[in-house]
């Protein structure tokens, strides 16, 4: 088996590897309200992997809309930069 074909089989078994960051957030009872009738229509989801998800698809729709610059963090000093495509 090819390294590229077992990564995708990892990926497709496993998911994206789990932050060790949590993120708290407070969302207003509207969106509050949203997720939990989201969790109605789908039982067998967490709320934990609907909130992630949605997280995801925002962060990558966001990171679509900003095509011009991107943010870059910068690990070993903690500073962000931005720099042009």
């Amino acid at each position: 088996m090819k390294a590229s074909a077992l990564m995708a089989h990892w990926q497709q078994e496993y998911g994206d590897p789990v932050a060790e960051h949590h993120y708290p957030v407070s969302l207003n009872i509207k969106d509050a309200a949203r997720v939990e009738a989201l969790l109605d229509m789908f039982p067998g989801l967490s709320r934990e992997r609907l909130l992630a998800d949605l997280g995801t698809g925002g962060i990558k729709r966001s990171d679509q809309r900003f095509s011009l610059c991107r943010w870059q963090h910068d690990c070993c000093t903690g500073r962000r930069r931005i720099s042009a495509l």
